[in-house]
């Protein structure tokens, strides 16, 4: 019973004796932590204030678009916080931990390069796109399946606000391997509407009429000249498309294509455009298949077979 108290006293005093040279090696390094912090903070709030600054001077520059100066601020701002770091860790004096992860830079670049091969796609297709610049903040894009007008290009992704207001991430490198849709590039847009008719409209006034109709819509442009085409032929009806043109996106695309299609409606209400019917076949067997054995339908209906 004595040994085992007395070990137990040991273990106490052991464990004691630790967390009082870990103690003065804490009060010892109090000043260099306080500083460590100090500099913490004060390069968080420099990469703010000097992004900040970055960023309104390169506002002024004409060569550079905005996903490129976004870019620009992006590393700007990761290195000073990296930077930031690395002088603090030499204040508190890990300047050995600083040169191992230096010279272990290519064995961790090799492995990060395994395990983040996404992320790095992401921000090379991001600098490809800041490059390049297939759109501009404001246009109206369509990517895979997601289309709205293109808010900003960060390092990682791209955000597109679609028509019901969401916000939408796009990764870049879906940039890469699909193909983009900028609906502002020319500055015009098209619209198509398709609608059918009947065999024995007269297709010719109906074309007559409808542009005559579009051309008095203040939106649609002149040239490209608005055109009605052929599409297909259906069961009871033929199927065509009206295809006119308007400044984009200084005019309302969805606006404008209503505008075009009330038109198409008028003139069925009008009569120009006759009325269009469902066709149904029927086809009829002579059977009845009324469950009541009295029916006179199904005693008419049903085929006669004489035994021999």
């Amino acid at each position: 019973m004595n040994t085992s108290a007395i070990n137990s006293t040991e273990v106490v005093e052991i464990i004691m004796l630790k967390l009082l040279a870990w103690m003065r090696v804490f009060v010892t390094h109090i000043p260099n932590i306080v500083l460590e912090i100090l500099i913490l903070i004060f390069f968080y709030f420099f990469s703010k204030v000097g992004t900040n600054f970055f960023r309104e001077r390169l506002k002024s520059s004409k060569t550079l678009n905005l996903a490129l100066q976004s870019l620009l601020v992006s590393i700007l701002k990761t290195g000073l916080i990296l930077l930031g770091i690395f002088l603090a860790l030499t204040v508190v004096g890990l300047e050995k931990l600083i040169l191992s992860l230096l010279a272990g830079v290519g064995i961790i670049g090799l492995a990060l390069g395994f395990a983040f091969r996404d992320l790095a796609a992401n921000i090379i297709s991001g600098i490809f796109m800041a490059v390049n610049e297939p759109a501009k903040y404001g246009d109206w894009i369509s990517l895979k399946d997601v289309s709205g007008t293109l808010i900003r290009i960060n390092l990682r992704d791209m955000v597109i606000k679609t028509a019901d207001g969401e916000i939408v991430r796009v990764p870049n490198k879906d940039y890469m391997s699909n193909s983009i849709t900028n609906f502002n590039s020319l500055g015009q847009r098209r619209i198509s509407i398709e609608f059918d008719i009947r065999f024995e409209d007269d297709f010719a006034r109906i074309k007559n009429e409808l542009l005559d109709k579009i051309s008095q819509i203040p939106e649609i442009i002149d040239t490209p000249q608005a055109s009605v085409t052929f599409e297909k032929f259906s069961q009871s009806t033929v199927t065509y498309k009206l295809q006119c043109w308007i400044n984009y996106p200084k005019s309302s695309f969805l606006e404008t294509k209503t505008q075009a299609a009330q038109v198409i409606k008028n003139l069925m209400s009008n009569k120009t455009i006759g009325t269009l019917y469902p066709v149904r076949n029927i086809m009829d067997c002579g059977i009845c298949v009324c469950p009541n054995e009295k029916c006179s339908s199904r005693e008419n209906r049903l085929p006669t077979h004489k035994s021999k």
